[in-house]
């Protein structure tokens, strides 16, 4: 088990401002900034992750570090690799109650967009240091509930790895969410170009996409024609 700290979650105010305030941006400045200096004060961004050798067992299922994982997202993952790094990244409880202590609408999204973004800055900073760790040229993740062919339910099996050897500042609810909810759970696995799940992902108008889909892979993993996701 690997711990890691001291993340950077500086974030462009700006640029959250004019995505949910576009027309609005003088008016909730100040706003914002008092937001953000709430957010900056009680963020507490960490990092766990577990290097794993993937086994296949049969079919679509491997087994890392001993414990079963089964998807036909795998044989994606592991055809040219049997490394996978099991991992989960947070930013604390405290940015939970900062953003459940917002009741205005303008305030509550300005919070949750400006958490989000401090989370994707843990992961960007995360995969450039797994990467400098292990000498890899890029590495790709997956995540339990993303795709249909890996439900919610995979983080059963997710938790049971990283919760071997170390505690895990992040809990399962019975329906498989995490708490602290600014929270991201998963498995790396080392790649030779840029891989993403949004290949594979057919919703339409997504604002998080980073690679455009791709039908012929999806066919190839899921074994079926894609329908269009309306979000």
């Amino acid at each position: 088990m690997m711990l890691l700290q001291s993340f950077d979650t500086t974030i462009d105010v700006d640029a959250v401002l004019a995505a949910v305030v576009p027309t609005k941006r003088e008016r909730y400045a100040p706003v914002a900034a008092d937001v953000y200096a709430s957010l900056s004060e009680v963020v507490r961004p960490v990092a766990l992750f577990v290097p794993c050798r993937a086994r296949p067992v049969s079919g679509d299922t491997y087994e890392l570090c001993g414990v079963p994982f089964s998807s036909p997202l795998f044989s994606l993952c592991f055809s040219r690799t049997d490394t996978a790094y099991p991992f989960v990244f947070s930013l604390g409880e405290g940015v939970d109650t900062v953003i459940r202590s917002h009741e205005r609408p303008v305030p509550l999204v300005l919070a949750d967009t400006m958490a989000n973004a401090m989370l994707m800055r843990v992961r960007e900073s995360f995969e450039q240091r797994l990467c400098s760790m292990y000498h890899h040229d890029h590495v790709a993740m997956v995540r339990p509930g993303s795709l249909d062919v890996w439900p919610l339910s995979g983080q059963g099996p997710l938790f049971s790895v990283l919760s071997r050897s170390f505690h895990v500042p992040v809990r399962l609810t019975d329906q498989y969410l995490m708490d602290p909810m600014k929270s991201i759970s998963g498995i790396y696995f080392p790649t030779v170009s840029p891989v993403s799940p949004c290949m594979l992902c057919t919703a339409e108008h997504c604002i998080g996409r980073e690679h455009a889909y791709d039908p012929e892979l999806f066919t190839s993993i899921v074994g079926g024609p894609s329908v269009p996701k309306k979000i």
